[in-house]
């Protein structure tokens, strides 16, 4: 068994950890937040999410929270940044949060593989990658789980750029002799944050719809389904290279649309154009302006079940209190 190391804890980072845990893995959670770590110590999740707070007591022997990056990476084998990236007013990530647990890594780290949870923009891989080989951190793998796109495909637009920036980055590991898996993403369906969250308020006035016509198809995934690949692939071997992590029935923008429609009791008719997303979130738009039919060829091919294939289901749970 591994042991992992999480910086963040939010919904990703404990839920993932969590899960991690009760597979048998050694966990450590680290935060900045005293008054977060000290509630976490004490049993309080600083979230609903059903279970959550059964399965972090039912692993309190393999689960840790600690501020202290030193106890954090003492012995682990996977760092996975979970840190949140909020848009700033250009619609841009900010990555404060990412440079933090950079700069912060001690210099005598030995081998592991760093594992960037969050979206990030076109050449960040880059500037992690340098910013670890100039503080002589060369031993240290680095690879990323992009929001989207197609299992073994690439569309030179910005969604392309990251990706293939990223998976580039996660040649490293390779180089290591490390066993990567590079897991692409679809819109993760999990109503306290991400692209979902951004999306209820204008369905929610009643005012929300197709984007750009919705003839795009949007690639989408819950977040159990995000863990459950996330947990395979690191507990079997036979898990290599890229694989999808979006549902086996993919839908288009339109589709998407009424169902969250649906989910939420309001009408989802008014079509929003795109520039309005560009306004609003820059180059990041084109993740649901110009989305990719994408099927989740090699999971299904090893055997995983998705819990979620059903977005009306999915949606609903996702959504509820």
């Amino acid at each position: 068994m591994a042991r992992i190391a999480f910086f963040g804890a939010g919904y990703a980072g404990l839920v993932s950890g969590a899960c991690f845990a009760d597979l048998g893995h050694t966990v450590v959670i680290r935060d900045v937040v005293s008054e977060r770590i000290e509630g976490l110590r004490a049993g309080r999740v600083p979230f609903f999410e059903p279970g959550l707070a059964e399965l972090i007591a039912r692993n309190a022997d393999r689960l840790s929270f600690t501020l202290s990056m030193e106890e954090a990476v003492e012995g682990s084998d996977f760092l996975f940044v979970c840190v949140g990236t909020p848009p700033t007013a250009s619609g841009d990530a900010n990555l404060s949060a990412v440079w933090s647990v950079i700069e912060d890594l001690p210099q005598d780290l030995g081998p592991v593989v760093l594992v960037m949870k969050s979206t990030v923009p076109v050449g960040t891989g880059e500037k992690v990658r340098a910013e670890l080989d100039r503080r002589g951190l060369t031993q240290v793998g680095y690879a990323s789980c992009p929001e989207f796109l197609a299992e073994g495909t690439a569309v030179h637009d910005f969604l392309a750029g990251v990706c293939v920036a990223w998976e580039h980055q996660a040649q490293r590991a390779e180089e290591l002799g490390m066993r990567v898996v590079r897991v692409r993403t679809g819109v993760v369906l999990d109503g306290s944050g991400g692209a979902l969250a951004r999306m209820l308020t204008p369905f929610k006035l009643g005012i929300g719809g197709p984007v750009a016509g919705g003839n795009q198809y949007m690639p989408w995934i819950h977040a159990d389904d995000l863990v459950g690949i996330y947990l395979a692939a690191i507990d079997d071997a036979s898990w290599t290279g890229p694989v999808n992590a979006s549902a086996p029935e993919p839908v288009t923008n339109a589709v998407f649309s009424k169902a969250l429609g649906r989910a939420l009791h309001r009408p989802a008719v008014l079509p929003i154009p795109g520039f309005a997303l560009h306004l609003l979130y820059g180059e990041m738009a084109e993740v649901v302006t110009e989305g990719q039919r994408a099927v989740p060829r090699r999971p299904l091919d090893l055997g995983y079940a998705f819990e979620h294939p059903d977005l009306d289901e999915a949606l609903r749970d996702a959504l509820r209190d």
